[in-house]
């Protein structure tokens, strides 16, 4: 198999893996990618669902009538980057489409598209899984095994909870020495369970808060349960109950990432 056909079935696997996995996450997805692997390769776009119709002008303008793109990170920089390691490209802020790419040593400039739903209430998560999108990509040029094709595809399909507790750390992260006892996997699972959880046929209304432990001390509880009694974050029928005590109010259940511990405002 050649280099070029090994690039084809990488770029084919990967944007697969990726939109496949986006539609279960947020609704139909379509995704796209521009990319050069050289410095001074001409542009490429592989777009098989014309998910940048519409968007020929803006990109025109950045790409073609510009260099501008090829000059804000050093070719020298690259080549002194460690083998893995990626410069992130940030989101392009194009009307209707969330962008994010990279640069590393195996491709020097790869930038990839995916809808913005209007209904999604944040883009986070969906900008940390087009960021790994491009880290596997590097990876799989970088080594150009035909053994692991579809890895990259298989883990960008499976990748929507890691790519929420990705942004949730990245959020956290902002916060200098912030050494935080909570688990985001845990909580992330929690969250997924009492969400499918009804009681009495009704959906979960209540608003459930998640407190540093060591920063519990500091709130004013309105009803605060003992220690030996309070629930566990996994009991999702329970907590579910619990939160009927809060709906429609301003009230929110707190939790230290692993048990219920009160009622606060």
């Amino acid at each position: 198999m050649t280099t070029e056909s090994l690039r084809n079935l990488c770029l084919f696997y990967t944007l697969d893996g990726l939109r496949d996995g986006l539609t279960h996450f947020s609704g139909s997805s379509r995704a796209a990618l521009i990319y050069a692997i050289k410095p001074g390769d001409p542009v490429c776009v592989y777009d098989p669902q014309h998910l940048l119709q519409g968007h020929e002008p803006i990109l025109k303008e950045l790409y073609l009538q510009s260099n501008q793109w090829r000059k804000d990170v050093a070719e020298e920089v690259l080549q002194k980057m460690l083998s893995g390691h990626i410069h992130a490209e940030k989101n392009l802020q194009l009307a209707g489409l969330i962008s994010h790419g990279g640069r590393s040593r195996s491709i020097f400039y790869q930038m990839w598209f995916t809808e913005h739903h209007p209904d999604m209430c944040s883009i986070g998560p969906t900008e940390c899984w087009l960021e790994h999108a491009a880290w596997l990509l590097s990876h799989d040029f970088a080594t150009q095994d035909p053994l692991y094709l579809r890895t990259s595809g298989n883990v960008l399909r499976e990748y929507a909870t890691h790519a929420v507790r990705d942004y949730i750390i990245d959020q956290m992260n902002v916060i200098p020495g912030w050494d935080t006892q909570i688990r985001v996997y845990p909580i992330l699972d929690a969250v997924l369970g009492i969400s499918r959880t009804r009681e009495e046929r009704s959906w979960p209304l209540g608003e459930l808060a998640f407190v540093e432990p060591k920063t519990i001390v500091e709130i004013e509880f309105l009803a605060r349960f003992p220690l030996l009694e309070q629930p566990s974050l996994n009991n999702f029928k329970h907590v579910r109950k619990l939160l009927q005590s809060v709906e429609n109010s301003e009230l929110k259940l707190i939790s230290d990432g692993k048990t219920i511990v009160g009622i606060a405002a």
